[in-house]
C-alpha cells in the first residue's frame, strides 16, 4: 500500500493541471445539458400527426370552395339600409289626409310616416283611456318625432271645446267641416274624373301625388270612370278617404266606349272587362245573329255572368 501512496501523490504543478481540466469538464457538461431559449420538447404522438394533416386537408378545401365564389359586391340597395334612419326618413314619400288622433288607426299612422313601434304605443295609450287633446299631448308619446307633428299640424282634429256660452259655441260637427273645407279647399266647381289632370287631384288637399296618380292609371285601365264608387278599387285608397273626396268630385264626360259591333275579337278581348271567353262569345253572336241593336240584345247573350255584362255595358256602344 506504500507503494500505491507513493504513485497517488502529485507535486503542485500536476494538482492544478488536473484542477483545470476538471473545471473545463465540468463547465462542458453544464453547456452541454442547459435549456435554450428556442429548443422546445413535444411529446408527439402517431395520432397528433394524423388529426394535424385532417385540419389541412380540411383547410385547403374550404378555401378552394371559397376560392369559386366571388366577392359579394354591395349594391347601391343594400348601402341605403344602412343609412341613417333620419337621412332615409328625409327621403320617403308618405301620404298627408286629414285625422283625428283619438280614432286614426294603427295602419293610418304609419302611412303618415311613423313607425311602427309609435303608432303601437299611439293606440295602446287611446285603448286605456288616454284622450289626446292638443298637439302638446301627442309629443308626450315615448319615440314619436316631434318634427313629423309639426308637419302634420294643419292636418290634426281634435275635439272641440264646448264654450261655456251656447250662443257662441259650435259642435264638433260644425268645427270638422270648416277644418275639412280648408284642408281639402273645395273647389268652386267639382272635378270632373274623366278629364281632371294630378294637379286638379292634388288641389284638393287629401290626396298626395302617388294617389293621384293611381286614380288617373285605374281611370286609363278602364277606359274612364261610369261612377265614383269605382275610385273604392283603386289600389289603397281607404273608404275614409274616398267619403271625403266623393264630395268634390263628378262624372260629368263619358268614358271611352267600345264599338261592340266593329271591334275585332282581339279588341274586345283588350278591354278591361272583358276576357277572352266572352270576346269570343260576343264575336260569336254577331256572325251569328248579325250585328247588336240594343243593351237587350247583349242582355240576351248566353255564357256571360249577369254581373258581368252589368259592368260591360256602361262602355259599349251600339252604332252601327
Amino acid at each position: 500500500m506504500k507503494w500505491l501512496k507513493e504513485e497517488l501523490e502529485f507535486n503542485r504543478k500536476e494538482l492544478l493541471g488536473i484542477s483545470v481540466l476538471m473545471s473545463i469538464g465540468m463547465i462542458a457538461l453544464i453547456f452541454q445539458y442547459m435549456p435554450t431559449g428556442t429548443e422546445k420538447i413535444y411529446d408527439i404522438t402517431i395520432d397528433d400527426i394524423l388529426i394535424a394533416d385532417e385540419e389541412i386537408v380540411e383547410t385547403k378545401k374550404s378555401y378552394n370552395q371559397y376560392k369559386q365564389f366571388p366577392k359579394k359586391k354591395q349594391n347601391s340597395e343594400s348601402k341605403r339600409e344602412w343609412r341613417p334612419k333620419e337621412e332615409k326618413s328625409a327621403n320617403e314619400t308618405f301620404e298627408r289626409f286629414a285625422f283625428d288622433p283619438n280614432t286614426v288607426s294603427k295602419d293610418s299612422l304609419i302611412r303618415l310616416g311613423f313607425k311602427k313601434r309609435v303608432a303601437e304605443t299611439w293606440v295602446k295609450f287611446r285603448s286605456k283611456g288616454k284622450k289626446y287633446k292638443s298637439k302638446e299631448d301627442l309629443l308626450s308619446i315615448y319615440g314619436i318625432d316631434s318634427s313629423l307633428v309639426s308637419r302634420l299640424n294643419n292636418f290634426l282634429i281634435f275635439p272641440r271645446k264646448e264654450k261655456k256660452s251656447k250662443v257662441y259655441a259650435k259642435s264638433n260637427q260644425e268645427y270638422e267641416k270648416e277644418f275639412e273645407a280648408k284642408i281639402y279647399q273645395i273647389p268652386a266647381k267639382k272635378i270632373d274624373l274623366n278629364s281632371c289632370t294630378e294637379e286638379d287631384l292634388k288641389a284638393l288637399g287629401g290626396i298626395g301625388s302617388i294617389f293621384a296618380s293611381r286614380i288617373l292609371k285605374y281611370r286609363d285601365l278602364l277606359g274612364g270612370y261610369v261612377r265614383k264608387d269605382q275610385l273604392k278599387e283603386v289600389y289603397g285608397l281607404t273608404d275614409s278617404t274616398f267619403q271625403v273626396i266623393q264630395n268634390f268630385v263628378e262624372i260629368s264626360s263619358p268614358p271611352e266606349l267600345l264599338q261592340i259591333n266593329t271591334a275585332s275579337k282581339k279588341q274586345l278581348s283588350d278591354h278591361y272587362f272583358i276576357d277572352y271567353k266572352a270576346a269570343k262569345l260576343i264575336y260569336a253572336y254577331r256572325a251569328e245573329h248579325g250585328p247588336f241593336i240594343d243593351k237587350q240584345d247583349f242582355q240576351s247573350l248566353k255564357g256571360i255572368p249577369e254581373h258581368k255584362k252589368n259592368e260591360i255595358l256602361p262602355y259599349l256602344s251600339f252604332a252601327l
